[in-house]
């Protein structure tokens, strides 16, 4: 998932290929449903009940994708995004394994993985989808969507699908779908209210280009 938030474009997006270690009809419906979760289950902007999302047994005989991702493990992304993947896919004995934490890996790494189909599923930030396709580095312009609503409607429109097709014909990994994060804020130690505040402080950014 690429992370892309509101006025500065990070709000999870999934990147995925195909994998030797089960079938290719297996992925794709796991991408579908990824796809759709944006839409339903983890609803944009919406309060989401997942207490109902009770943990399934395992199947052992189960097709095992594995889903790694930054976020700790109370994060919706785990608690809303991951449980309703698997609870979505169980029925087509396909298990979702979940590494939150960046357990096996940093952003960077796990859409490298992805790359090379070491990895099935990963939420990463635009930043390091550009390391991979230039023209992918204006999702992290700062500023780029004034409302939540502009957000969704260009994430989910042409411009942007056409670009992720782009990504996939030159670098194999496919953007399945946006996860809205939320708005960009600045952590610091001394009070930031307007741009002259951050003049001769330093300040901590991805390690990608358009950073």
């Amino acid at each position: 998932m690429i992370d892309m938030r509101d006025t500065s474009p990070h709000a999870p997006r999934s990147t995925a290929s195909d994998s030797p270690r089960f079938p290719r009809r297996g992925l794709r419906r796991a991408l579908a449903i990824a796809g759709v979760l944006a839409l339903t289950g983890c609803g944009l902007l919406e309060p989401v009940d997942t207490s109902a999302i009770q943990a399934a047994e395992i199947d052992p005989d189960a097709r095992v994708i594995r889903f790694a991702h930054p976020y700790e493990p109370t994060h919706p992304v785990e608690t809303c995004g991951v449980a309703t993947l698997r609870e979505e896919l169980v029925d087509d004995g396909i298990h979702i394994e979940s590494y939150p934490s960046a357990q096996i890996g940093s952003e960077a790494e796990t859409t490298e993985q992805v790359a090379t189909g070491g990895l099935e599923l990963a939420v990463v930030g635009p930043s390091f989808l550009g390391v991979w396709h230039e023209d992918a580095e204006v999702l992290d312009g700062a500023f780029i969507f004034t409302s939540v609503d502009e957000f969704d409607e260009a994430t989910t429109g042409p411009i942007l699908n056409d670009l992720y097709d782009e990504v996939a014909e030159e670098t194999g990994l496919r953007v399945t779908s946006t996860w809205y994060y939320g708005t960009r804020h600045i952590t610091s130690n001394v009070p930031i209210t307007s741009p002259e505040d951050l003049q001769g402080l330093k300040v901590r950014t991805p390690d990608a280009p358009c950073t």
